[in-house]
């Protein structure tokens, strides 16, 4: 018996392992390609238009509310179902109902996005120009809303299936193609509109290809036919009501700011936080790669009742998730103004910098503890981490309207950073708690080495920082400071044999 459970856990981390490894390189992928394209970017729209995009885009996911958290409920109850025979017709109707509300809340929100646009962006100091930018931006974003509400049923699917490896490849393709199509695009000359355009052609294709690959995963037992059914809808929206608490603290968490950014310093501002912000945010995508495959395991085994594994699951996946987060997060701390100013330029580095350290602090904070929020959510304990994460919401948009004036954008990532650890403390404890893992254990199993091996790579990078003179170097010292990290693991022994293992047996199938 011992046997059967030790093969079994085996071949429930290696599966563990997979997705997360699918995922993790197809965001690898997309970072290289946005490092690459964003100064282009950047420099051919100007600060002032790029700072009006990024304003757009923040104002259209606002909506991303009326989702009422339908997607993340879809991925928990298909996972729990997973092995109930009886499940063909609540499944179909737990879909259509989940895709009827998410048709009908993405057009009344596109709709009200498209009206009140010329409004929104009045209250912004806009010149004439920017101005009718803006408003014809915002306009073109109201339909990528919607398309991307349409398709949030469809993406839920691949998740709840495990099949991240289908999911990492339709994002990493949608998104080469919108990246390179705004190159395109600026590099003959078009205007932010048809860049705007870009983002509505990604989504459609993303759309399309979700729904296709939903319907091969569900074999047919789906008809995806928008449709209401009462009970359905009760299932949904008692999971969904909490999550939507959730998705509305991590607005007010990571998109408010740049809205009163833009307020109270302008548009450019918008800009310059923009950058270091987007390179930091690499860091918590890095913990959305591992995470989120946690969260349908999670709902599994919580329904089948196997807390054993569920412990592993915790720090296993806490671990890896440090293991890969901490070399871009440790990087950025050590050398943000020679990062920011060999990959936007001197001016970036001049008025972005400030910002780098306490927005790898909130983003670091966000990161660590996203393995126990998706327990949580998987667990069904979605009114505690939506408890949390709204008072981390409001003590961010409070601070960040106290300290941006006076301390621009390094006041702004200072709030953020707060915010971030109002939130981390009470689902990381609780999230430990209900995977009945010990402060030490975790402590011992899954930071010790790991944040040992972070400070020799601090060190490393403080130490021969100087030397680098050139993007290319950059990209060249940034590679070697994650060698030398890696190493440190493996000198450490943080990476066990089970690790080792899972590693090998994935190489050779795929």
């Amino acid at each position: 018996m011992d046997e059967l459970e030790d093969t079994r856990q085996i071949s429930y981390s290696k599966k563990i392992s997979k997705n997360a490894l699918f995922n993790l390189l197809g965001s690898a992928f997309t970072m290289l390609v946005t490092f690459a394209a964003m100064p282009f970017i950047v420099h051919r729209l100007g600060a002032s238009s790029f700072g009006v995009l990024t304003l757009a885009l923040t104002i259209a996911g606002y909506f991303t509310i009326l989702d009422m958290g339908l997607g993340t409920a879809i991925i928990k109850y298909l996972s729990e179902k997973k092995n109930d025979s009886n499940k063909g017709l609540e499944e179909n109707s737990l879909i259509g109902t989940a895709l009827l509300l998410n048709l009908a809340a993405g057009a009344a929100g596109a709709a009200c996005l498209f009206i009140a646009a010329p409004v929104i962006v009045s209250i912004f100091r806009l010149d004439s120009q920017n101005l009718t930018d803006a408003t014809a931006a915002l306009r073109i974003c109201s339909l990528m809303f919607f398309i991307n509400m349409s398709s949030a049923v469809f993406s839920a699917i691949p998740q709840a299936k495990q099949r991240f490896d289908l999911l990492s490849a339709i994002r990493t393709s949608a998104y080469i193609i919108q990246t390179l199509g705004i190159v395109l695009l600026l590099h003959y000359g078009y205007s932010l509109s048809s860049v705007a355009w870009c983002y509505v052609a990604s989504s459609t294709f993303s759309m399309i290809v979700f729904l296709l690959v939903a319907r091969t995963l569900m074999r047919g037992k789906t008809s995806f036919t928008p449709l209401f059914d009462q009970a359905s809808f009760r299932i949904l929206l008692s999971f969904g009501c909490y999550s939507t608490i959730a998705k509305l603290s991590s607005i007010l968490l990571n998109n408010v700011d740049k809205l009163i950014i833009g307020l109270f310093l302008g548009v450019e501002r918008v800009s310059y936080y923009a950058a270091p912000f987007l390179l930091t945010s690499w860091i918590y995508r890095i913990s959305i790669i591992v995470a989120p495959v946690t969260m349908p395991a999670a709902s599994e085994l919580m329904s089948l009742g196997d807390k054993q594994r569920l412990k592993m699951l915790s720090i296993r996946g806490t671990k890896y998730l440090l293991m890969c987060s901490i070399p871009p997060a440790v990087f950025l701390a050590a050398a943000p103004e020679l990062t920011l100013n060999l990959w936007m330029g001197p001016e970036f580095a001049l008025h972005g910098s400030a910002a780098m350290i306490p927005l790898v602090a909130g983003v670091f904070l966000q990161g660590i503890i996203a393995v126990q929020s998706m327990i949580l959510v998987g667990a069904g304990k979605i009114k505690l981490m939506s408890n949390a994460t709204m008072i981390g919401g409001i003590v961010s948009v409070a601070l960040c309207i106290m300290l941006t004036k006076p301390l621009g954008i390094a006041g702004a990532a200072a709030a953020y950073a707060a915010g971030a650890a109002t939130i981390a403390i009470p689902v990381f404890i609780y999230g430990c708690r209900l995977s009945d893992v010990g402060f030490r254990e975790i402590a011992s199993a899954a930071f010790l080495r790991p944040m040992v091996a972070a400070i020799i790579n601090f060190f490393f990078i403080i130490a021969f920082r100087h030397m680098v003179g050139s993007l290319i170097e950059l990209i060249v010292f940034a590679c070697a400071s994650a060698t030398v990290y890696a190493a440190s693991l493996f000198i450490l022994k943080a990476v066990d044999d089970d690790d080792i293992a899972a590693i090998r047996n994935f190489i050779p199938k795929n």
